[in-house]
């Protein structure tokens, strides 16, 4: 081979590392990035569970309380007699005055040989029997006096109030809802409606930066291809472009170790029912939900105790992570470091025969 030669595959050779160091830099820097931003989805994704937990929703006695309290105090604030009603009030009006009477009657019956018990019994026999009669009358004044809008704002707001009393004395066992408060602070939110949105546009534009990561990585795949079909013919240049190949591979490898392999989420999407005339929902009731990457998934399984779970795990650990590793590792032993190393079995078993036992 001439001087010549040898310095323009030399230059060839630089200009190829030239072009894709950056590459492969980039590649890290989305690949650290894109972890980072995963993780940030992994804590809004974790609040996100809490806030609509069903604990905190369909199943707390906080929010039935909220809901009932609502519906109770606008059917008060509504309040109105209909015939019926009123005809139902003056009857039982009736039966209270008369059982106050009934009530009397007895009492004064009674042994009054005192000079004041007996002025008691005359006014008892002078008004109470005048009084009997005018019942129905006494009732319908009382019926029209309950409604007018003073007496019956008084009667609401005692209504409320006592309402409130009993609500006070109603809560959770555990109490969920004030857990919530510095989740709902961090998001900056007034209520979980508020927070789920955010959290929404958040994760949103979270994944947005994770395509544009995952395009850069996918673009140097395609970019690298696209190397080898044009050096497909030199082979000088092959061992540089292997190189670079299997680096760009351990990145993406290590990359997708990291993020997670599987997300089980179980809701409730919508209950709706009515209550007293009113429609009350419950949207997203979240029943379980996990994320867990390979290498997280591999912990949980072997950590179990139980020994068909940690088979399972042991199974992911050296298919999914010790397998491809060691091959890519095996696979530049052979390329770059002699005889020895070719000759190696274990060497050239994971370069040449464990791709089929990869996952």
């Amino acid at each position: 081979m001439s001087t010549a030669s040898w310095k323009n595959k030399r230059g060839e050779r630089a200009l190829l590392l030239a072009l894709f160091v950056p590459v492969l830099g980039a590649n890290i820097w989305c690949a650290v990035n894109t972890a980072k931003i995963v993780a940030q989805q992994a804590v809004i994704k974790e609040d996100y569970a809490l806030v609509n937990s069903i604990r905190n929703g369909l199943l707390s006695v906080d929010v039935w309380k909220e809901h009932i309290q609502d519906i109770v105090g606008e059917r008060i604030t509504h309040l109105r007699f209909s015939k019926q009603e009123e005809a139902a009030l003056k009857i039982e009006i009736e039966n209270v005055i008369k059982a106050m009477i009934d009530e009397a009657n007895t009492v004064m019956h009674k042994d009054q040989t005192t000079f004041r018990g007996k002025v008691r019994k005359l006014a008892f026999k002078t008004f109470v029997p005048a009084l009997s009669k005018e019942t129905p009358e006494i009732a319908v004044s009382v019926v029209t006096e309950i409604q007018k809008p003073a007496n019956l704002e008084k009667l609401k707001m005692l209504a409320l109030n006592q309402l409130n009393n009993y609500a006070e004395q109603t809560h959770d066992n555990i109490p969920t809802g004030s857990s919530l408060d510095p989740i709902l602070k961090k998001y900056n939110s007034n209520s979980p409606e508020d927070f789920n949105g955010r959290a929404a546009k958040l994760l949103g534009s979270l994944q947005n930066k994770i395509q544009r990561n995952t395009s850069v990585m996918i673009g140097s795949l395609f970019l690298i291809l696209f190397a080898w079909w044009q050096a497909r013919k030199r082979r000088d240049l092959h061992k540089t472009l292997y190189v670079l190949s299997v680096a760009l591979a351990f990145i993406l490898l290590l990359s997708s170790l990291s993020l997670p392999l599987i997300d089980i989420d179980a809701r409730i999407k919508n209950v709706d029912f009515s209550l007293l005339g009113k429609h009350l929902q419950f949207n997203n009731q979240l029943l379980y939900y996990r994320s867990k990457s390979i290498m997280q998934m591999v912990k949980v399984l072997i950590a179990s105790g139980k020994a068909d779970s940690s088979f399972v795990g042991v199974l992911l650990l050296l298919f999914s992570i010790i397998f491809p590793i060691a091959k890519l590792l095996c696979t530049l032993l052979s390329l770059l470091g002699g005889a020895r190393f070719r000759d190696n079995r274990v060497v050239h078993f994971f370069a040449y025969k464990s791709g089929k036992w990869s996952m």
